[in-house]
């Protein structure tokens, strides 16, 4: 089962409608309790795909996250992620 990590708030909101079995039985969607970074850093050692907006992804998030394979976001662009790191 692949952990999905939510880390924007917008996507858990009523127009985006993400939660639990979203994606499927055969994933978990990890929604934290917060979204500073303080609430994802304990969250992210075992994410295996990060799901963002606008919230960015950086550096320090995907050194946390070795086991990730994926980091995605609707719609167009990648300026808010770390794509250098």
């Amino acid at each position: 089962m692949a952990r999905i990590l939510v880390v924007d708030p917008l996507l858990v909101s009523e127009g985006f409608g993400i939660g639990p079995g979203w994606a499927g039985p055969e994933h978990e969607i990890v929604l934290p309790g917060g979204f500073e970074p303080d609430d994802l850093r304990p969250l992210l050692p075992d994410a295996e795909a990060i799901l963002t907006a606008h919230a960015p992804v950086t550096e320090e998030m995907l050194a946390l996250a070795p086991k990730l394979r994926l980091v995605a976001k609707p719609g167009a662009g990648v300026d808010n992620i770390d794509a250098t790191a």
